[in-house]
Order: structure tokens, then sequence, then C-alpha cells
């Protein structure tokens, strides 16, 4: 489990709720480059193919409750975006993303941003 200092006012009906968050900045060919200064919790975003990404998270948690995708795109190019898969309990904590446009895979424009909140659980109770 995470070991990090968390703010903690923050009410829920669920325990230990930890919510991370990423920014990225899109380039050329659906390049991806991490705001580090607005990323917390998040190790790093990595570009797999055609509008699939990784975004590795610092540390483990127990579980995944919820993955917030926002896309502030350059130009009018409608994607959707989606989680495609998660293990934030391994060792290596993932989830990956892909955007879509018209169910076909499509990198974000260039010059577009990625906002990204996950939410987990940091405990089994």
């Amino acid at each position: 489990m995470a070991s990090s200092y968390f703010y903690k006012n923050h009410q829920s009906k669920e325990t230990s709720i930890v919510e991370l968050f990423l920014r990225a900045d899109i380039g050329a060919t659906g390049a991806v480059t991490i705001d580090t200064a607005a990323s917390k919790g998040i190790a790093s975003i990595t570009r797999n193919d055609t509008g699939d990404y990784t975004i590795q998270l610092s540390e483990s948690y127990n579980s995944l409750l919820m993955v917030d995708v926002m896309l502030l795109e350059a130009d009018d190019t409608d994607l959707t975006s989606q989680v495609i898969s998660q293990d934030v309990s391994n060792a290596t904590p993932t989830v990956k993303v892909g955007f879509h446009a018209a169910a076909t895979p499509t990198d974000p424009p260039d010059g577009s941003d990625i906002y990204v909140r996950i939410t987990v659980k940091n405990s089994s109770v």
C-alpha cells in the first residue's frame, strides 16, 4: 500500500480514498509529455500505439475506484476516451487509456492536453 502523506479533509462513504492527478501535453504524432508539476502520484505516461496510452502510478494501491479523463483538444476532432485495462495493485501499477474517433483508435491532435483523475482505494477494508 502507498505510504505517502495524504490530505484528509475529504468525506466519503468509502474508506481510504486517494486521488491521483495527471496533466500531459500531446505533440506531433501523439507523442506525450507529462507535466510533472501538475501531476500528483503519477510516475509516467507512455504512448503505446495510435490512441493508446499507459499511465504508470508512482505507488501500488488496493483497488481502482474510478478514472476520469478529460481531453482539451487543440481542434474539433471529437474523440472519446475509455479505460482499456488496469492493474493498480501490481508492483508496476498501471492504467491504460484509449482515445477513439467513431470507434477507431485515434491520437489526440497536436497541441491538446490530457487531464486525468484516478481514484484508488488504499485499504482492504
